[in-house]
């Protein structure tokens, strides 16, 4: 079986994928970027006397596979042998219906972040503090505030990256699709580069306060979000 762990939630689908990689015997690991024909087939051969069943775990076969017809090729062998192994094919976005539809018939396992997270993020900046509270209000229902801090600080390092053409260079960024660059662009130039460096700096203080328990987090993103 080939089951397809996908989606921008990447917590929730590393924690899907380590709990069953823990249930699974003979489990081989592999990156999809250097994963090759040969690899693959050699992965799936049986060295003994007996068909051995296999757990095999392939991380972004699918989005870093540049070239078409070598994807095909890997997707095909895998496919034909989805029946005497266990499959796993993590990727850390959503794949589109053409890309799964690859694998021919899958187990699909989809985490997406919740639609107001990406609301809330985009409220951040001055003089828009009733809007923040209410989308802040409204993600709390349904995403735990670890998180919601987590994507707060890769919001605001993206806005600095986005404000200044020199930094436009960080790894980060250049996963980043053109049309959010643009939407960051705009989002950034409503903050002066002191202000962003400002927030920037108080989030690296919430965050080390937290973890040595010198601040509650739920209190810490309140006062955070007082000072935008």
């Amino acid at each position: 079986m080939i089951t397809v762990v996908h989606g921008d939630d990447l917590s929730a689908s590393r924690n899907f994928l380590q709990s069953a990689r823990s249930n699974e015997k003979n489990c081989l690991f592999f990156q999809g970027s250097s994963m090759t024909v040969t690899d693959l087939t050699q992965a799936l051969s049986n060295n003994g006397l007996f068909e051995e069943s296999k757990t095999i775990i392939i991380e972004n076969l699918v989005s870093q596979k540049k070239v078409k017809n070598e994807l095909k090729s890997l997707a095909d062998i895998l496919t034909n042998n989805s029946e005497s192994h266990q499959i796993y094919l993590w990727e850390g976005k959503v794949l589109t219906a053409a890309q799964i539809k690859l694998f021919g018939s899958i187990n699909e396992k989809l985490f997406k972040l919740p639609q107001s997270l990406f609301q809330f993020l985009e409220s951040l900046y001055p003089n828009n503090l009733r809007s923040i509270l209410h989308n802040y209000e409204l993600l709390l229902k349904s995403a735990e505030r670890e998180l919601i801090f987590f994507m707060i600080v890769r919001q605001f390092r993206l806005l600095l990256s986005s404000f200044s053409a020199e930094s436009v260079s960080i790894d980060e960024m250049k996963r980043v699709a053109p049309w959010q660059k643009n939407k960051l662009k705009i989002q950034s130039r409503k903050f002066s580069e002191k202000k962003l460096l400002e927030l920037y700096k108080l989030l690296g203080q919430i965050d080390n306060d937290s973890k040595i328990g010198a601040r509650d987090l739920s209190s810490s993103i309140d006062f955070f979000l007082l000072k935008i």
